[in-house]
């Protein structure tokens, strides 16, 4: 028994036996007994306070072999009698559920419906503008909401057809896939595609995303429609060169890849220009030719052009080159002038257009240095036989 132990059973002993001695002192009578009992008078006069007491030892000697066994048990400080009672047990702390909790902003919001099962051949559908630049033809054709019925949709020369290969997926980033759509422009003779995609609302309507996606440099590009694909949030397709006319050839198909940035589609894969030997340029006043090594400026009488062309492009868009220029200074007169030279001039060939027989020819010429007396600025190139 530990001294502690100790001292609290000497202090409950000492006060219970006070206690009896007041409430049983020395004149305190016991009940009549026989006279067989009368000898033990006595011994019963402390019998049930000492069985008392033997009962106190025994809870005692318990709690001490149970201490005994037991492991020490750090204590802490007791919780303030306001806060909870000396023998009260602490709550145990709830357990954090980690189940998924709602969304507020999605509670009883219907999911995005699905492009994949609208019927797009009977639908209002906002066409984007069409490209005006260059010699397209497809400047004409109709734009903004149309009412298609069975997939076509017509006003005046211009029927407007809807390709049945249409492609989904998530271009935006946000709930729900768009459809990618192509729509050809078509009258007697012009067939222009645009190519572009729309967003189905829950209620059913139509809205444009991102405008044309088929556009370089304001011209509309040539695609094959059933190349369309989407990978990702990348709208794939393949391109022929740009469009220039009914009748006008096209190069060999380039893969290109177009995202949606900015509310509008910027290509992010794929070549970016073509070589379109289609162009030609009047180099001789006479006869269109593709990448001349001469050209003459000036048809009159010869006095200014180019010599020693080295192409370095000839895209839909233009056409560029390193030159020798020469000029004719007509001191004092054409036929007595000096001709001078302007070596490493740069040559910008633009502006195509068709000639009487259909050709595309260049129109405008950009020289990076002039001869004295000509104003800045492009100079113009025949662009019908002479």
């Amino acid at each position: 028994m530990t001294p502690e132990i100790e001292t609290r059973v000497s202090a409950a002993l000492d006060a219970w036996a006070s206690k009896i001695d007041d409430q049983m002192g020395p004149t305190t009578a016991l009940p009549e007994l026989s006279p067989a009992l009368a000898p033990h008078r006595m011994f019963l006069r402390w019998a049930v306070p000492l069985s008392a007491a033997a009962a106190v030892a025994a809870v005692v000697s318990t709690s001490v072999l149970l201490a005994s066994h037991v492991a020490p048990v750090r204590t802490t400080p007791a919780p303030s009698p306001a806060a909870t009672s000396q023998f009260s047990s602490p709550s145990p702390s709830p357990t954090l559920s980690h189940s998924p909790q709602p969304n507020s902003t999605t509670i009883g919001r219907p999911p995005p419906p699905d492009p994949r099962s609208f019927d797009f051949a009977n639908a209002t559908i906002d066409i984007p503008a069409w490209p005006s630049v260059g010699p397209s033809g497809a400047a004409d054709c109709p734009s903004g909401n149309r009412r298609f019925i069975n997939g076509r949709s017509t006003i005046g020369q211009w029927a407007t057809v809807i390709n049945p290969h249409i492609a989904y997926g998530n271009l935006d980033g946000v709930g729900g896939d768009e459809a990618v759509l192509s729509v050809a422009c078509n009258d007697a003779e012009a067939t222009p595609t645009l190519l572009f995609a729309v967003k189905l609302g829950s209620d059913g309507s139509l809205t444009t995303v991102g405008g044309a996606i088929n556009v370089a440099q304001s011209r509309l590009l040539v695609i094959l429609p059933e190349s369309v694909r989407v990978e990702g949030s990348t709208v794939t397709v393949s391109v022929t060169g740009p469009y220039l006319g009914p009748g006008h050839p096209t190069e060999g198909s380039q893969q290109r890849g177009y995202q949606l940035h900015s509310n509008a589609f910027v290509q992010v894969s794929g070549p970016t220009t073509f070589v379109d030997a289609g162009i030609k340029v009047y180099a001789d006043c006479r006869t269109p030719s593709f990448e001349p090594y001469s050209m003459t400026l000036a048809c009159a009488d010869n006095g200014l052009g180019l010599q020693d062309l080295l192409w370095t492009s000839w895209t839909p868009t233009s056409a560029t080159a390193w030159a020798t220029l020469y000029y004719n200074d007509n001191a004092p007169n054409h036929a007595a002038g000096k001709i001078h030279y302007l070596y490493n001039t740069h040559v910008t060939l633009s502006e195509p257009v068709l000639d009487r027989h259909g050709q595309l020819v260049w129109t405008k010429a950009s020289l990076s240095q002039l001869p004295p007396g000509y104003h800045p600025g492009p100079l113009s190139l025949p662009s019908q036989p002479g």
